[in-house]
């Protein structure tokens, strides 16, 4: 069963994670006969490396600019040697490509709910046409991306069958011990450590940690924000603004997270419903950390049983009650912990991943 993968780059994000660690996952299980590659739009990140570092065909398409019918017929011909089409981005060049080839179509949807600017809404329109009348099977990796992509695409909810991410275990073991993280840091080992970790971004929300960390600034905390983005300046800005700065540490992008959530009492990420996953808030959890996200975080609610393995906060008000908690309740962080860690290894296994992207694929064949 030969699979084509079709993104549009390796840049880093969730649905480029997705699909590195299950082509990773395909070629490895030589039992279910699965013969995955990869096409690019823009062949060039770090996933894009990560993957062809699988030994998994990789093809650029090399489509940086706006397409044309040249592009679309050397497209075409990229694609056609292939049995089934998976789209994990809505790509309209390859969507159309797709059409002139003899294949059956899959699509995933790997976002939850954003009001698009008009251009990138007409394409998504589009797009939707041709999920409803050329696609075999529709998939999100929630039930918030599925509810979601039934109101972008206009296609019923019971369309959409839900395929957690799978993620690797193995890779959320720290490179450095964790003094030697303390000491980088210049942490005494008694502080008590809120972690955050994304591209930070205005609907990451993390403004909202940082104004619940003010309602805490009598206690002994340091918040770590692990990641880079746009917004982070602003975000330096506003700690400073808040007084709460010396309570704060940026420590930018990072190869290997673990690194630094190993030194967490708990993890918080504060996304808007756009937030169809959020690997990294699964990534801490797994790591034994209790996770605090907000009630219309979208995706991250379904990790989440409230109470027991994390939090679901209505509020910055709350968030900082419940981060006053963990900070006073040492015990009630570690129970929750491990909680967090049983819950999240047992249900977002990369091998039930691969069973359940293997059955959908078998379903159409």
């Amino acid at each position: 069963m030969k699979i084509l993968h079709i993104l549009w780059s390796g840049e880093i994000g969730g649905a480029q994670k997705a699909v590195y660690q299950l082509i990773k996952e395909q070629i490895r299980a030589t039992e279910l006969n699965i013969q995955p590659a990869v096409i690019f739009g823009k062949a060039e990140g770090l996933y894009y490396e990560k993957i062809k570092e699988t030994g998994c065909e990789v093809i650029d398409a090399n489509l940086k600019k706006e397409g044309n019918i040249y592009k679309l017929l050397k497209t075409i011909n990229l694609m056609k040697p292939f049995d089934i089409h998976h789209f994990h981005s809505a790509e309209l060049l390859f969507g159309f490509a797709s059409l002139f080839c003899n294949v059956k179509r899959v699509y995933s949807h790997r976002g939850g709910i954003y009001e698009y600017p008009l251009k990138q809404l007409l394409r998504y329109k589009f797009f939707g046409l041709l999920l409803k009348h050329y696609f075999d099977k529709l998939s999100g990796n929630t039930i918030h991306a599925c509810k979601s992509a039934a109101m972008l695409f206009k296609i019923p909810e019971n369309m959409w069958e839900i395929i957690y991410n799978g993620l690797d275990f193995q890779l959320f073991i720290p490179s450095k011990p964790i003094q030697e993280v303390r000491t980088q840091l210049s942490l005494a080992n008694s502080k008590f450590i809120i972690a955050t970790a994304a591209q930070i971004r205005k609907w990451k929300r993390i403004d909202l940690l940082l104004n619940a960390c003010l309602l805490i600034k009598d206690l002994d905390f340091i918040l770590i924000i692990i990641g880079d983005g746009p917004e982070k300046v602003n975000l330096e800005n506003l700690a400073t603004k808040l007084g709460i700065i010396n309570n704060v540490i940026f420590v930018g992008k990072q190869n290997n997270i673990a690194d630094f959530l190993q030194l967490a009492n708990v993890f918080v990420l504060p996304s808007l419903p756009l937030e169809s996953f959020g690997n990294a808030c699964v990534e801490a959890m797994a790591m034994g950390i209790p996770a605090i996200v907000m009630s219309d975080g979208g995706g991250l609610i379904e990790h989440i049983i409230n109470g027991k393995n994390g939090f679901i906060v209505q509020n910055v008000e709350e968030m900082a009650g419940r981060l006053r908690q963990l900070y006073s309740e040492p015990s009630l962080g570690k129970i929750m912990g491990q909680n967090a860690r049983e819950y999240v290894r047992e249900k977002y296994t990369i091998s039930r991943m691969l069973k359940n992207y293997y059955n959908l694929y078998n379903s159409i064949a």
